[in-house]
């Protein structure tokens, strides 16, 4: 049984039910009921398929009160294909669209919402299904720009009058911190040197995926396989500071060996489709665990 989605990012799946609605304040929206199967890792860049099973509903306020079109008009034109002529014309849209396969394709983003000291859960972008994430900026044409410099030229002109001049930009880049390495311990030679040199050649940690470098996690909280393999993908290719270690650097197949022994040593061989949140936020932490080098 799905569940309503409680965490923030980009999702793609269907929309299971559609209709033109009015806001509390009498606006146009159209409101959407959304089944999430797929998420967006940021990281990696990638889809992964299948991982969410989770829904929320949409409100996308069309039209303000000063009667101008919102951002929400392009975001319906850009997922459904609405060509914009009436309000009646997109909800029959939208209603042939579902009936076709039982709810048509689409993308979104959510965001958290604070309302009376209380944090939701809210859809902040609706997009078309094959989209690329993220939210496209709303640019002013040059004639809308001009229009607004005329508009607020007293308030610019009294900007400028109260900025001071600001120190110059740094035109090199900053270089990244190196990762120290570690001194070596002091002790009594014993045999050659060679023998002393060839001791200090050997590696410091074994970094083959079958050992895990620290202890099982016991952090509680909520994930799920998208984000526990993107996390993975993360954690493995960290740079190393100094208060944690850095990553691995594992191979693909190592990658995946170590994926599948984080699985193991959490839930053992229980079947991937039963488990909860929580077991596959235990699974996150351990492939951390997995592919962290101590520093």
């Amino acid at each position: 049984m799905s569940e309503l989605i409680s965490d923030v990012g980009d999702y793609r799946g269907s929309v299971l039910a559609g209709a033109i609605g009015k806001t509390t304040n009498g606006f146009p929206q159209l409101v959407l009921d959304l089944h999430a199967t797929d998420m967006y890792d940021a990281g990696t860049k990638e889809w992964f398929e299948d991982c969410v099973d989770g829904t929320l509903t949409a409100y996308v306020c069309l039209f303000g009160g000063n009667g101008k079109a919102t951002l929400g008009v392009r975001q319906v034109i850009d997922a459904t294909g609405w060509d914009g002529a009436s309000f009646k014309g997109l909800n029959d849209l939208v209603q042939e669209l579902i009936a076709q396969d039982g709810g048509f394709p689409i993308g979104f983003t959510t965001k958290e919402n604070i309302y009376n000291d209380v944090t939701s859960i809210q859809v902040d972008w609706v997009r078309n299904y094959d989209a690329a994430p993220g939210r496209t900026i709303a640019a002013c044409t040059p004639q809308e720009l001009k229009d607004l410099d005329q508009q607020y030229a007293k308030g610019l002109q009294a900007v400028k009058a109260k900025i001071k001049v600001a120190a110059p930009k740094p035109t090199t880049k900053p270089k990244p911190p190196t990762r120290a390495k570690p001194a070596a311990a002091v002790t009594e030679t014993v045999g050659s040197t060679a023998e002393a040199a060839s001791s200090a050649a050997e590696p410091r940690v074994d970094a083959t995926p079958t050992k895990t470098t620290k202890p099982a996690p016991k952090a509680t909280g909520k994930s799920n396989k998208g984000k526990a393999w993107g996390t993975l993908c993360k954690a493995n290719t960290a740079e190393a500071t100094d208060k944690s270690g850095g990553g691995a650097g594992f191979t693909d197949e190592q990658l995946g060996e170590a994926w599948r022994n984080a699985i193991k040593n959490t839930i053992g061989d229980k079947d991937e489709k039963q488990i909860t949140r929580e077991e596959w936020y235990q699974i996150q932490e351990e492939c951390v665990a997995q592919v962290t080098i101590p520093f």
